[in-house]
Parts: structure tokens; C-alpha cells; sequence
């Protein structure tokens, strides 16, 4: 038998939500009516965090996010279910929003205490900065022969765009350069 097999690889879930454009502006208004600048009202590892603003933990509890709410869990269910062949539910435990000014980011970091995790791009920016990098669980040396390999990567910021990923993932966000707001809505998951 003559076979490749891929042992490791992880899932990330990406999706363009269609209706988004219809939601927009009511998304970013809320969000920026919202921000308290460069407060971490989580007060959750405020250390790591630079020159943004982070919102409560229970960001997506809010009535005026209800249809950007219910497209986020059906998105997120339908994916992990796909990937593990199986029939969860799945729970939101934990959501909220960055608003990130100029020089803003965010040291690496890993979700604990749930499954899956996610990022909304509500807002890109003015500048094409400030993204978030994911670091492969696997380690490999740089020699001649693992050209494959890419110790970490980037998923492209568009507005819109809901990238789902383990929460046990280490990532973080690069600083980002430009003058308007970036805006982000985040939350954890478990399956149930």
C-alpha cells in the first residue's frame, strides 16, 4: 500500500457570514458605543493586552446581537459537528469585544476552560496590520526537507469573517499600525 497520511492537522473553521453587510453598521456602532478606551473590563490577564479596549465576558448576550449571535453558534456547531462526526450542541461561556487603537495588540495567549474558540471581524481597519498569528501545535526544526512545515500562520482580516479554531490554540495579535478602530468580537464554546 502506497499512502501520505497527515498525522496531526487541526481544524480551523472559516466562514463569511452573507447577511453581514445588512448588520454592519449597527455591529460597529454598538461595539464603539460600548468601548471604554483602553480598559479591560474582563480585568483577565489586563498584562498582555495593549491599547485596546476589552468589553465584559458576556459580549454576545446583548440584544442587539442577536441575529450575529444566533449565526455564530449555528456556524460554530455545524463545523465541529462536521469535523468530529457527531451531533453537540454547543454553549457559548465566555464572549466579547476588542476594540484596538494605533500600536494596539495582544501577547500570546490560550483560551482555557472551553473547546472552541472564535474570532468575528467586525472591522479591519484603515491599515492591513494587526493580525492574528496561530501557532502549530507541532514543533519541527528548520532543516532541508520539512519545507512543508510553517510554525505559525495567519488567517486574512475581512470584515465579516468568523474563524473558529481549539481553544488550546496559542495565538496572538500582531500590533496594528493604522488610525481607525479594529474591531473583533470574540467568545469560547464548549460541546454539550
Amino acid at each position: 500500500m502506497n499512502n501520505i497520511l497527515n498525522v496531526g492537522s487541526t481544524p480551523i473553521g472559516i466562514y463569511d457570514w452573507t447577511s453581514f453587510q445588512k448588520h454592519k453598521t449597527s455591529i460597529v456602532d454598538y461595539c464603539l458605543l460600548n468601548e471604554k478606551s483602553s480598559i479591560i473590563e474582563s480585568n483577565i490577564a489586563t498584562e498582555v493586552k495593549h491599547n485596546l479596549w476589552e468589553s465584559d465576558f458576556n459580549f454576545l448576550n446583548r440584544p442587539e446581537l442577536i441575529e450575529l449571535t444566533k449565526w455564530i453558534t449555528v456556524t460554530t456547531k455545524d463545523f465541529i459537528n462536521s469535523i468530529n462526526h457527531s451531533n453537540y450542541h454547543i454553549a457559548i461561556t465566555d464572549s466579547w469585544a476588542h476594540v484596538t487603537s494605533t500600536t494596539g495588540h495582544h501577547e500570546p495567549h490560550r483560551h482555557t476552560n472551553a473547546s472552541w474558540s472564535g474570532l468575528f471581524y467586525v472591522q479591519q481597519g484603515d491599515i492591513d496590520s494587526g493580525k492574528n498569528i496561530f501557532f502549530n501545535y507541532h514543533t519541527m526544526p528548520d532543516i532541508k526537507g520539512y519545507e512543508f512545515y510553517n510554525e505559525q500562520f495567519t488567517i486574512d482580516i475581512k470584515p465579516g469573517r468568523l474563524v473558529i479554531f481549539p481553544s488550546t490554540m496559542l495565538h496572538y495579535a500582531k500590533p496594528y499600525l493604522g488610525t481607525d478602530k479594529r474591531i473583533i468580537i470574540s467568545f469560547n464554546s464548549i460541546c454539550v
